[in-house]
């Protein structure tokens, strides 16, 4: 077939055609009008230092990666049509760094204690479990002998959930039980057999 006829048949301009038959296209090319302002190398280090910082809970803000982005381009003096008085760049670009990174998400973080962040990790684990391990084996416990007690706060009134409602509105209300109401501490405690027990 020829690339007339290819053209023709798919839809694909002649000249596109012409420079992929003739080689004269680079591995890294897209459809888009805009080219990404950098390599699908340096793009892949940022998504994994983003997800490395997300895993060590001190996850990067949109803003924050758009400084990061922003001090790549100037340490590896890229041309970048960033704005320099934010030092920042723009949202469109994030916008494509996300498309092309579906992996990352805009998310919204679970608060979370430094004391907690700094406690779970490997070594303290391992020796939580070691320390139940020789328990268990000193005092021949059994799974029915083994508690996990932890108590909760529910409220009396119910939370509405998100609604569809007219755009512009500048109040959106749904009925409750009431606006406010009593805080009832809960305890619940299972052991490693299966039974269950709570009291209010």
């Amino acid at each position: 077939m020829s690339v007339k006829q290819a053209s023709m048949r798919y839809d694909i301009p002649r000249t596109t055609l012409m420079r992929h038959t003739k080689q004269q296209v680079s591995g890294e090319c897209s459809l888009d009008r805009y080219k990404p302002l950098f390599s699908s190398a340096i793009e892949n280090n940022m998504s994994m230092h983003i997800v490395d910082m997300q895993e060590r809970c001190y996850g990067l803000m949109p803003c924050d990666v758009r400084r990061l982005a922003y001090e790549f381009a100037e340490t590896l003096k890229i041309s970048r049509p960033f704005n320099p008085v934010d030092k920042m760049a723009g949202e469109d670009w994030l916008g494509g760094f996300l498309k092309r990174h579906p992996e990352l998400r805009i998310r919204k973080p679970e608060a979370m204690s430094i004391g907690r962040a700094a406690g779970f990790n490997k070594p303290h684990v391992d020796t939580f479990y070691c320390n139940l391990h020789s328990l268990i084996e000193k005092n021949n416990l059994s799974a029915h002998k083994i508690w996990n007690v932890d108590e909760s706060g529910l409220t009396t009134v119910h939370i509405p959930r998100k609604i569809i409602a007219r755009k512009g509105a500048k109040q959106v209300g749904k009925v409750t039980s009431g606006e406010k109401g009593k805080t009832v501490t809960m305890v619940c405690c299972m052991n490693a057999g299966g039974t269950l027990c709570h009291r209010c």
